[in-house]
């Protein structure tokens, strides 16, 4: 399989891994709330908050290894010193892990003893350690699925996310249904980390035949990579400070209870995000591929925009169904006491709309190790989205807390961005603008006849909420395919169904 095809297919997995994770979540995740209840959901959901943020110390070393691993390639350089490398950083990094999670455990009871009982206290810890544990092995666990990738074998690493994530939910819910709680379903997780790293070492080896070297680099090599990594790692840091900071101040000054209501809103932005990284994921290489190129920043600019469109009308679509049915569905699926998880999810979702549909450009940054400018920006907004979160928390709880984060999403991701992309990196901009206001104007009468099935159809419960669904999803799909798609997206699915057939 050439490698356009394995960024074609490995995006379709990619789709289907989507949306898989999003039946399993809408399935599962009320049982596992009911199961564990408000309060130890919080506190799960706060330990995951925590532990994300060692995730920094990878130092943005994955993203590194697609690059320069994909660069090595494409000049015909022997790469197993480069792996070696990156393996000892791995092993480092996975040590400094361990003494900072720990030191972080040590801290856990002091500092939310006022707004958490002994009992979510002693739970938090259990779960944190275990967290701990994951992340210790997935630092140098991580250096084969970046190598994997860097090879463009998205059909295997994407296929092989694919099974864990439908096997680790079904372990899970088997446990939950013996009665097993929070402390269980991270040990779950930790297992199947580990056996993904097998699978991970296994293919790199026996498939991809790597080696790892261990002579010394040359200092300007290690200059270029940590001048390329600590700007992908100031990003992880401003990802942390969007995505956790939030559970950990309404832990902080609000309580267990706060966290799991700004979680389940939430849930539906990580959904979101899903949506527009199962395409874009798969271009880093090719990207890197086509920056060493002259006329590369040209044929970038085209696929941004064809990818871009793309992620719009997918987000687009999702967007304007959950604006007219998320409520009930939210009430439906957990119950009326998430009612404020609805407006979370809305202030996270619709400024991310542009962003997320944009992420390519991320892709297109780190190849021209143009990230830089970026990452500060967005420390800075980010920062800026703390110091107004924890006001407007105090105030109004989660819905504070998101309203903060929206500001930040506009002021940073949308305006700056958008400057930044059309000005230094010469991607047409105004192009992808104007497909943009094509597709919103097109996607309102979408919205209206959603609103209109939803007002027709008055049978109650869940028959009622899938029936109301699956119409408009197909109303969409004739809708869509006669206003709004493009040949080249009408033809993507139906080319790979015609070659699955003659495979």
């Amino acid at each position: 399989m050439n490698s356009n095809e394995n960024r074609k297919y490995g995006a379709m997995i990619s789709v289907v891994n989507m949306i898989v994770t999003l039946v399993f979540g809408l399935l599962y995740t009320p049982y596992m709330i009911r199961c564990l209840g408000k309060s130890e959901y919080g506190v799960w959901t706060l330990a995951s908050s925590l532990v994300s943020y060692l995730t920094m110390l990878d130092l943005g070393f994955g993203n590194a290894i697609v690059r320069f691993s994909s660069r090595y390639r494409a000049q015909g350089k022997d790469e197993k010193n480069l792996h070696g490398m990156f393996l000892l950083f791995y092993l480092v990094v996975s040590a400094i892990a361990l003494i900072v999670g720990i030191g972080i455990y040590q801290h856990l009871d002091s500092f939310f003893q006022t707004s958490f009982t002994n009992t979510e206290v002693s739970t938090l810890q259990i779960i944190y350690l275990i967290m701990l544990a994951n992340i210790v092995i997935s630092f140098p666990a991580s250096i084969f699925s970046s190598i994997i990738r860097s090879h463009e074998q998205f059909v295997f690493i994407n296929g092989l996310n694919l099974v864990q994530g439908i096997l680790q939910k079904v372990v899970t819910l088997i446990f939950l249904l013996q009665g097993y709680k929070s402390i269980m379903m991270v040990t779950v997780t930790l297992i199947f980390t580990v056996l993904t790293a097998v699978f991970n070492m296994i293919f790199c080896f026996k498939h991809l035949h790597i080696h790892f070297g261990f002579e010394k680099m040359e200092k300007e090599f290690y200059q270029e990579v940590f001048g390329y990594s600590f700007f992908i790692l100031l990003n992880m840091v401003i990802d942390r400070l969007y995505e956790s900071t939030d559970n950990i101040i309404l832990g902080k000054l609000v309580g267990s209870t706060s966290v799991a209501i700004y979680g389940v809103g939430i849930l539906f932005h990580t959904y979101f995000l899903q949506f527009s990284t199962s395409i874009s994921g798969v271009f880093l290489p090719h990207i890197s591929k086509l920056s060493t190129k002259d006329a590369g920043i040209d044929e970038i600019s085209k696929l941004f925009l064809k990818v871009g469109h793309i992620q719009f009308v997918m987000l687009s679509f999702v967007l304007t169904g959950f604006i007219v049915f998320g409520k009930e569905f939210i009430y439906q699926w957990v119950g009326p006491s998430y009612e404020d998880a609805y407006i979370i999810a809305l202030l996270a979702m619709a400024p991310a709309l542009i962003p997320l549909s944009q992420n390519l450009g991320i892709s297109i940054l780190q190849a021209y190790n143009k990230h830089k400018v970026r990452s500060i920006m967005y420390f800075l907004i980010a920062i800026l989205n703390v110091a107004v979160s924890i006001p407007l928390a105090q105030k109004y709880g989660g819905i504070g807390a998101a309203m903060g984060t929206a500001l930040g999403n506009l002021l940073g991701q949308i305006l700056f961005m958008n400057w930044y992309y059309y000005r230094k990196m010469k991607i047409d901009i105004p192009s992808y603008w104007k497909e943009v206001a094509s597709v919103s104007l097109k996607m309102v009468p979408l919205g209206l006849i959603f609103y209109g099935i939803n007002m027709v159809i008055q049978l109650a419960g869940w028959k009622g909420m899938i029936l109301k669904i699956v119409i408009s999803c197909v109303v969409a799909y004739f809708y869509e395919s006669k206003w709004i798609l493009t040949d080249f997206e009408k033809n993507l699915f139906t080319s790979f169904l015609q070659k699955r057939r003659h495979a």
